[in-house]
């Protein structure tokens, strides 16, 4: 029987702390046999794909990039957070690719106006809150809870830009959500976030902490070139829709099926 599926990345191999024995060992005894006889594997990102690769030894033709998409919910017109301070947004969990505790720390450092907050979409753990207590920001540090869709579009347009230091992403949805807002954009400069972003965002080493401060300095200051980066960033968004999303996978399965 063809078959295909997908894997979105392999993070829980590549990041201590992320993955598990039973990890590494459902992976290689049936993921990659699996690959081997598919008729298509498919990823989010070239990113991926080129870790898959490299990972699996399968033929080159045998992964495919398809697109994911980004909600028709997060666009430019719509209610914006209406905030007593100005605000930067992050957006993700607290695992450990994600490099929070750098960007909490680039954050306390940066030389900003001490008005500025930092928004976290997340939930907090006892370990964050100890950083930032020792940072002495626990006033200047929100966390938000229970956010679907619309709340989310509204921190995002509300906010002075998006900061996205993760060491390893499958993709990067945060930034595309936020470009499709209309937000200013910082991100790393590896892997799936500097592949969706190109030249539409601010690029930094996320194993630097001085390199995050600088971004946020320069988003607070407000970015010289902002518009013609906004325009990008509403080009880039609107190249992972649901419906391009779809028209691939069905392609592959209709492939796949006349391949019997």
């Amino acid at each position: 029987m063809p078959l295909v599926f997908c894997v979105h990345d392999l993070f829980h191999l590549d990041v201590p702390g992320e993955g598990t024995l039973a990890h590494r060992i459902y992976f290689s005894t049936v993921v990659r046999p699996a690959g081997r006889r598919a008729h298509r594997v498919l990823t989010i990102s070239e990113a991926s794909r080129v870790r898959i690769l490299e990972w699996s030894g399968w033929p080159e033709d045998r992964v495919r990039v398809i697109p994911l998409g980004v909600s028709d919910a997060f666009s430019p017109p719509g209610e914006a957070r209406v905030a007593g301070a100005p605000y930067l947004l992050y957006v993700g969990n607290l695992r450990p690719h994600k490099n929070v505790n750098r960007l909490v720390r680039a954050f306390a450092n940066a030389k900003i106006d001490r008005a500025v907050r930092l928004v976290m979409v997340t939930k907090p753990d006892d370990a964050i809150l100890a950083l930032i207590g020792r940072l002495g920001v626990s006033q200047r540090v929100e966390f938000a809870q229970g956010v679907d869709d619309s709340a989310l579009a509204g921190l995002y347009r509300g906010a002075i830009g998006v900061v996205m230091p993760s060491l390893v992403e499958g993709l990067g949805m945060p930034a595309l959500e936020a470009m499709a807002c209309g937000t200013p954009v910082a991100c790393s400069n590896i892997g799936a976030p500097a592949e969706v972003t190109l030249d539409a965002a601010l690029h930094f080493d996320p194993y630097q902490e001085d390199a995050i401060g600088s971004a946020i300095e320069r988003l607070c200051a407000g970015l010289p070139d902002q518009e013609s980066r906004r325009r990008r960033g509403f080009e880039r968004a609107a190249l992972y829709s649901w419906e391009r999303c779809a028209s691939i996978v069905r392609e592959e399965l209709q492939s796949a099926a006349s391949s019997r």
